[in-house]
């Protein structure tokens, strides 16, 4: 049993309290117009080239063993795995078995005990690969490891509401309430999502619950989607925290290395002052709530 990750991010601050260790997993059934990590989306590894750090030695150059076409180079090949000398070229997707995951997890035990923090499980999306967490949950359970859950909660009712509840703490993407804007600017609908969101909220053994909204302008940021998003959080309730993420470009450098272009590159951050009164809107239906996270 493996598991495609991205990468391993140590000495977090920011995916939930204390100091955590947040696994990226690769693959996401959302296809967001703004991601910040596009190399998560795709199930399959990819390559990511950097023409900066790119010193021209002819290694990506060479012929692909692994391709039909003969006149192909290892440039964009995810199986050639030979030793970039600058690491400009770098493979998105590693497999990693469960008790490899759980070694690499266990090095940062005392931060976790010190800190109150633990792992975040991130991505892409981790309940695609819901079998591998169903056999990582446990070992981290064994371990007293603290586990917060990074989800945009699209995935079967049952699959969703079985890997939630072993969590001890769920970050819940919720990009839009409009079923329109929604399968509009992520390529899927939202009624799964916002299902899943309900089921959760009505559990009694349900985790601690932080939303997670990106501000995307000219998007999500309307009076009427405003209004939407403000009406459905007042029907909710369970949820801890609430945080404004606005957006940012950090994505526009990976799609260059992987040699595609951001769908909004055009797209500017919106301003603090804007940020400023969304959060004043949403302190209106629920008293904790903050800008990043």
């Amino acid at each position: 049993m493996s598991a495609l990750l991205t990468h391993i991010q140590h000495y977090c601050l920011q995916d939930g309290p204390g100091i955590r260790t947040t696994v990226f997993f690769k693959g996401c059934p959302l296809q967001c117009r703004w991601c910040h990590n596009p190399e998560a989306i795709s199930p399959k590894p990819e390559v990511l080239l950097s023409e900066a750090k790119c010193i021209r030695c002819g290694e990506c150059f060479k012929p692909c063993s692994h391709q039909t076409s003969s006149n192909l180079s290892r440039a964009r090949c995810p199986e050639c795995r030979y030793n970039c000398p600058t690491l400009a070229r770098q493979i998105s997707g590693t497999r990693y078995t469960v008790e490899a995951l759980l070694k690499e997890l266990l090095r940062d035990r005392l931060f976790y005990e010190e800190s109150r923090g633990g792992v975040t499980l991130s991505g892409g999306e981790p309940l695609l690969q819901a079998d591998f967490l169903r056999k990582l949950l446990p070992g981290l359970k064994r371990e007293e490891i603290s586990v917060a859950l990074d989800t945009c909660g699209f995935a079967p009712e049952e699959v969703f509401l079985e890997i939630a509840l072993q969590c001890s703490l769920i970050l819940f993407d919720l990009k839009m309430v409009s079923p329109e804007l929604h399968l509009q600017y992520t390529g899927r609908s939202n009624e799964l999502i916002l299902q899943n969101l309900e089921s959760l909220t009505r559990r009694a053994d349900a985790p601690r619950l932080w939303l997670r909204i990106p501000v995307i302008p000219g998007v999500n940021d309307s009076e009427t989607e405003l209004e939407a998003m403000l009406r459905r959080l007042e029907s909710l309730g369970g949820i801890e925290q609430i945080h404004l993420l606005p957006y940012h470009k950090i994505g526009l450098e990976k799609y260059a290395r992987l040699g595609r272009r951001s769908p909004l590159e055009d797209l500017e951050a919106p301003s603090a002052a804007s940020m400023e009164r969304l959060l004043e809107r949403f302190k209106e239906v629920h008293p904790r709530v903050k800008i990043g996270g």
